[in-house]
């Protein structure tokens, strides 16, 4: 009976999914047949190329390189899941169990059926054939005792599939508050992304302590060698040997040497080796996810003990995990859920506290800017999609500052410290593209106040620019800082490159209202994905921001002039940088107030089209 209830489920998601597609127009129902016809074909390539790499590219690979290679493909598969997850948990299910509940199927029924039909992924689909696959290849080669492959494979399934699903009831439950939601899915993508990156990060600060040991031995073995030459050389001028004694002396010194330093070099080696092949044991032992790459090495060995307790291990888990989220079910939906021992709070009338931030005005601007700018500040401070796309160049400094700090970089000459500070720069301008390209559809039904209003709509794009200026500013001083302790820069050049960020901004200003008027696109609430894609619009907004790094063009431009009269013509003392950022400023300065007082004439004009889009009913 379940497996009938299976089929009939799986064809209504089909065919939900189907309709959903073409509805979307018949582009997107063309990709979507090529995405299942890929999905078909990367499952069974997956499932032969794991028997090939079984049979022929393992058939004499050590215990050890068996476990490194189950750890890769388990790490792929994990940071796959991970974002897989990600993609669902921002998107309504089509079956999900409230209506599976409307069927004549029992609630533990219901449980069971949600749940098999979430192993229907693409992840699963490529990532189960292809361990299978390479399952037998290994048994080719290595004998009966990789027949525990096999169970461990399903078992490692099992334990990651029951752990996610229970992850996701649990995060079911607290997501009913949308607000917490939006605020769970940022902090939960940032951490899959910081995941991600620590095993380039410990690679880097690994590879750099290699290489300055190695570098030190290097140095150390050289100035023994010259004090040898010298002292060779001394006996020489002293008639103690001849040349051909001399020479054939020098040439024993340093065979002699080269040997040591290979001796060396391979000593070193096999230290890091077996350092290394140590931890990532110790690592396998520990973690659950890893025990299936553990169970592979023991049974290489020929010690089927470690794979067995890995096996009842992940059984266990996953089971845990699905009696959990089953018993989490079942008292959530008869009304049974977390209600003991609860005390009813007292509600306390406070007095309601006036709007501070939205009663203040800003300096130098009239007071619709200031309004506008205010409210949409606010607006941006509690978006969490906002916080997403503007902390992204904060995650990619904490990657790199490690990697800096750690790794093996050399000593840069001074003139590329303006280089270095105009990219960071660079990557702030990228990041606070994503909130300036489609400027209104943060608004969402929040823009009818802005077509109601009776201002000028120069004010409205004014204040919307205004906005985003304390969240780029406060980033971008932050990196500047950072990047400035890691490569100092001259006075006059960090002069310049702060003044730098204000004609940046304004180009990507004018660029981003621009691309806001004429190609608008609806968000889904909570995230930076578009609501209902339509090419033509995305890829104009994705030609805006990949243009958004050409408003550091003048300063590169500056940089490399000033660069070009110091080496060339030996004249060091003109801030050329400073004084064209300068220029600049002005210009762009006069050039973004015209802009904008045509863009507001344009914006009045499209109103009604960019309402009707930004305010559509999505999903």
């Amino acid at each position: 009976m379940i497996w009938r209830h299976l089929k009939t489920i799986l064809w209504l998601r089909w065919r939900m999914s189907k309709n959903q597609w073409r509805r979307a127009g018949a582009l997107n129902a063309i990709l979507m047949a090529g995405f299942v016809v890929v999905a078909l074909i990367s499952s069974v390539f997956a499932f032969f190329l794991g028997i090939a790499g079984g049979v022929f590219g393992l058939a004499e690979a050590e215990p050890d390189l068996l476990m490194f290679v189950w750890d890769v493909i388990i790490l792929a598969f994990l940071v796959a899941w991970a974002f897989g997850l990600i993609t669902e948990l921002q998107r309504s299910e089509l079956l999900s169990l409230d209506k599976l509940l409307h069927y004549p199927l029992s609630l533990s029924g219901a449980f069971t059926l949600n749940y098999l039909t979430s192993l229907f992924s693409l992840t699963v689909a490529v990532a189960l054939p292809g361990m299978l696959g390479l399952s037998i290849g290994m048994v080719w080669n290595h004998g009966a005792p990789m027949l525990l492959l096999f169970p461990l494979v399903l078992s490692f399934f099992l334990m990651v599939t029951g752990v996610t699903y229970q992850f996701r009831g649990w995060l079911a439950t607290l997501m009913e508050n949308k607000r917490r939601r939006r605020a769970i899915m940022m902090s939960f993508t940032l951490g899959v992304i910081l995941l991600t990156q620590i095993p380039n990060v410990v690679n880097m600060g690994f590879m750099g302590s290699r290489n300055r040991h190695r570098r030190e031995e290097t140095q150390r073995s050289n100035e023994r060698l010259i004090e040898q030459t010298a002292e060779l050389n001394r006996r020489l001028a002293s008639g103690d040997v001849d040349v051909a004694d001399n020479a054939r002396l020098m040439k024993e010194l340093q065979e002699e040497a080269e040997k040591e330093r290979q001796e060396k070099r391979s000593a070193a080696r096999a230290q890091v080796y077996n350092g290394f092949i140590h931890y990532v044991v110790l690592a396998n032992q520990i973690l659950p996810m890893t025990w299936l790459a553990y169970g592979t090495r023991q049974a290489a060995l020929g010690s089927l003990w470690p794979g067995l307790l890995g096996l009842v291990g992940m059984t266990l888990i996953g089971t845990a995990s699905l009696w959990r989220a089953h018993r989490t079910t079942m008292c959530f939906y008869t009304g049974h859920y977390s209600k003991r021992g609860r005390k009813k709070k007292v509600k306390r009338t406070e007095a309601a506290k006036p709007a501070w931030l939205l009663e203040q005005h800003l300096p130098i601007v009239n007071e619709h800017v200031s309004g506008v700018a205010l409210v949409a500040f606010r607006s941006l401070l509690r978006a969490p999609e906002s916080k997403m796309a503007l902390i992204m160049p904060l995650v990619m400094l904490l990657i790199y500052i490690p990697m800096i700090a750690f790794g093996d970089i050399p000593k840069l000459p001074s003139i590329a410290a303006p280089f270095i500070a105009l990219g960071v720069l660079m990557l702030t301008i990228f990041g606070a593209t994503q909130l300036v390209v489609n400027v209104f559809a943060l608004d969402r039904s929040g823009f009818r106040a802005y077509v109601l209003m009776p201002v000028p709509r120069k004010d409205i794009l004014l204040g919307k620019n205004l906005a985003v200026v304390p969240f780029v500013g406060s980033i971008t001083a932050l990196i500047l800082l950072a990047t400035h302790i890691m490569v100092p820069l001259t006075f006059t050049h960090a002069v310049a490159t702060i003044l730098q960020c204000l004609p940046a901004y304004l180009l990507l200003c004018m660029m981003g209202n621009l691309s806001s008027i004429l190609m608008p696109m609806a968000m889904s609430m909570g995230t930076m994905k578009a609501a209902q894609p339509k090419l033509v619009v995305a890829l104009v907004q994705g030609f805006v921001m990949m243009l958004s790094p050409l408003s550091l063009a003048p300063a590169f431009a500056a940089v490399l002039a000033e660069v070009w009269l110091a080496e060339s013509f030996r004249i060091r003392e003109v801030p050329i940088y400073l004084v064209v950022t300068l220029v600049e400023l002005v210009v762009v300065a006069w050039v973004y107030r015209r802009v904008i007082a045509a863009q507001a004439h344009m914006l009045q004009k499209r109103e009604p089209r960019i309402l009707e889009i930004v305010t559509a009913n999505v999903e």
